[in-house]
């Protein structure tokens, strides 16, 4: 079942913003008189509440339906497309719930991560295949490319389309081979092409290791990364990265 959730800011909310707590001080002065402080102190606002909207979805195997929803990701118009493993198809729906599309024509098997461009071209990975799935915004069949370059045990894990069209992949290198957390996670981007551009260097910000899990593209040209080892979102703005051999660049990620 899906569902929205949209911020709800009530009048009582707002009235708390603005509460403060006060409290008096009592202290000598030099001549033994007492005087009274007052100092006022700001309270936090609490966080606004979430007000349900609506929620869709029946389970099943026809168009339309959800056998196994995997991933979901949005559009700019608020339409909504989902990854579903069990049917082994990419679903779309509108803003309501209302069912626009459904394909499974060359989806790699077992889909489970779905990414749109701006252009609302549609990008499917599989768990069983180093490529990048590309479908036209009618459910096409339109490229597709390897995630290069080819390493032993390597599996994709995340995928995002940024706004000039560049493709960011998280790709787990496994060492056993199995699905653990044994392996190294990266960052690679590709261009709209499908040429591997370079590999992001994680960003330094505390002793911890970085694990990339999954990624979003924002529209503001930053890079959004679900960081597990130190439970955080990374904001990625510049970032030093290994490109291509003897090629080093700084870019707005």
């Amino acid at each position: 079942m899906i569902s929205k959730l949209a911020v709800n800011y009530s009048s009582r909310s707002l009235a708390r913003w603005f509460l403060a707590a006060a409290f008096s001080l009592s202290a000598l002065t030099p001549s033994g008189c007492a005087r009274n402080e007052v100092t006022v102190t700001a309270q936090t606002p609490p966080p606004p509440p979430l007000m349900f909207l609506a929620e869709w979805g029946t389970h099943g195997h026809e168009p339309g339906e959800l056998g196994r929803p995997e991933w979901l990701t949005t559009d700019f118009t608020g339409n909504a497309f989902i990854a579903d493993s069990g049917t082994g198809s990419i679903e779309k729906f509108g803003p309501t719930g209302h069912p626009l599309l459904s394909f499974n024509d060359r989806v790699p098997e077992d889909p489970f991560r779905v990414a749109v461009d701006s252009g609302a071209g549609i990008y499917v990975l599989s768990s069983n295949a180093n490529s990048i799935f590309i479908f036209s915004p009618e459910g096409e069949p339109f490229r597709h490319y390897l995630l290069a370059p080819l390493k032993l045990h390597q599996r994709p894990e995340s995928i995002a389309v940024d706004i000039a069209g560049d493709i960011f992949v998280i790709v787990t290198l496994d060492k056993t081979g199995g699905k653990s957390e044994s392996g190294q996670n990266e960052i690679r981007e590709y261009n709209s092409h499908g040429r591997y551009m370079k590999t992001l260097a994680p960003p330094v910000v505390s002793s911890e290791p970085f694990v990339p899990a999954s990624l979003a593209a924002g529209s503001d040209g930053n890079l959004y990364v679900l960081d597990l080892s130190g439970s955080r979102v990374q904001n990625s703005r510049w970032m030093e990265t290994t490109s291509l051999p003897g090629e080093t660049r700084r870019r707005r990620a």
